[in-house]
């Protein structure tokens, strides 16, 4: 998975500059509910921002993980915590957090490449305005994800036996 997450952030990187060669001198960055642009900015600045923004999506999303080796377990916030935290399971536990974790990173690397595509997109037609039906199908389609990959996580750390609950094995 983490392959696909780093494809994801490569294919992000790709577009955002190559819309540096595409984009007018004068960028409509910020949007009103509208469609309508109400912040501007230079081509640069725009790329600079979804860049800035994916890379540092990218490095949280693989670093989380492994600060659960770290962390007092007090602060680690998942379901089953004592279980799952115990020596004995922390390298699968962290594991399973990686795994889970690389996903939710491209679901937020395609969002942002999708709402990427439609500022850009906006940037291009005339006159300049968000399509909100190219932005809320997007928005729609990440909040879904968002809500799958929470259940996903959520069941990954159920604990099918009660025994195990009960007795930590």
């Amino acid at each position: 998975m983490r392959r696909f997450l780093l494809a994801a952030w490569l294919c992000g990187i790709s577009f955002h500059i190559a819309s540096l060669f595409l984009l007018p001198d004068r960028v409509a960055m910020h949007f009103g509910m509208d469609g309508t642009p109400n912040g501007w900015g230079r081509p640069m600045t725009h790329v600079a921002i979804f860049v800035g923004l994916q890379t540092f999506l990218l490095l949280l999303i693989v670093v989380i993980p492994g600060v659960v080796r770290r962390t007092p377990r007090e602060f680690v916030n998942i379901p089953n915590r004592d279980y799952w935290l115990a020596d004995e399971r922390l390298d699968e536990t962290v594991s399973r957090l990686q795994e889970h974790f690389d996903l939710l990173g491209i679901i937020l690397q395609g969002f942002v490449i999708a709402i990427g595509v439609c500022v850009t997109s906006a940037n291009l037609s005339e006159p300049i305005r968000l399509s909100n039906h190219a932005f809320l199908p997007t928005l729609a389609i990440f909040l879904l994800s968002i809500s799958a990959w929470i259940v996903r996580l959520s069941l990954a750390f159920r604990i099918d036996d009660v025994a195990a609950v009960d007795g930590h094995e």
